[in-house]
């Protein structure tokens, strides 16, 4: 399991050509993704600014399925708002690369962490052209790894099971928090501005994503 490497950020942040990033993404994987104690599967989560890097991911990695995790824009926005991840502040990543101009610096916190997401969410709608996609939304959390498991054909046996589903109990970043009742990055969404951005930016896509979800699910159960 690689979670969010460093390494793989800075090849996709990289002043290069794609096909140099490609290269160079898929000799970073092989190296990272050495078995170490026997394993025949490799994982790797993106940092979520990465979704706009889909296209080249995909094209390193064309056989291999994705799962798009997304949440409800004013939990994420509130969230970012309270503790800023280095794709939300401005001056840290080159607002380009989510199709910012260099005025984008002058927004409000909320209306750049609004213009990030808004990319992201985008990007995931964009991705989803074939059987190899999969949306997932956050409050399908923890129980939908059951599913996310068997959409990327791994297998796992029952005392592995009831191992993932006592650890899936706690959140992992705050431990001291339960997974299916914290409400951490919840309590700023009594803001105004904050929540008037959320609807007339985020909201669209989010429901976007929903709808595509459901359209999904009901197409699988037919």
């Amino acid at each position: 399991m690689l979670c969010e490497p460093d390494p793989i950020d800075s090849i996709l942040r990289l002043t290069a050509t794609e096909d140099q990033k490609i290269d160079w993404l898929r000799a970073l994987v092989a190296a990272m993704g050495q078995p170490r104690c026997g394993e025949s599967d490799l994982f790797i989560t993106f940092d979520s600014w990465n979704a706009v890097n889909l296209p080249l991911i995909r094209r390193a990695f064309p056989d291999v399925p994705f799962i798009f995790l997304y949440r409800d824009p004013l939990e994420v926005l509130a969230s970012q708002l309270r503790q800023r991840s280095v794709h939300t502040v401005p001056g840290m990543i080159d607002p380009s690369l989510f199709g910012l101009d260099s005025g984008a610096a002058a927004l409000s916190p909320t209306e750049y962490c609004s213009s990030i997401l808004a990319r992201i969410f985008q990007s995931g709608l964009d991705n989803l052209d074939d059987d190899r996609s999969m949306l997932i939304n956050y409050d399908q959390l923890p129980d939908a790894i059951w599913s996310m498991l068997d959409f990327v054909g791994v297998s796992i046996t029952e005392p592995d099971r009831a191992t993932m589903a006592k650890a899936a109990k706690l959140y992992a970043e705050h431990p001291e928090f339960k997974s299916e009742n914290h409400n951490y990055g919840r309590d700023l969404t009594d803001s105004d501005s904050m929540y008037v951005i959320t609807e007339k930016m985020l909201r669209p896509l989010y429901d976007r994503l929903e709808s595509a979800r459901q359209a999904r699910r009901l197409a699988s159960s037919s």
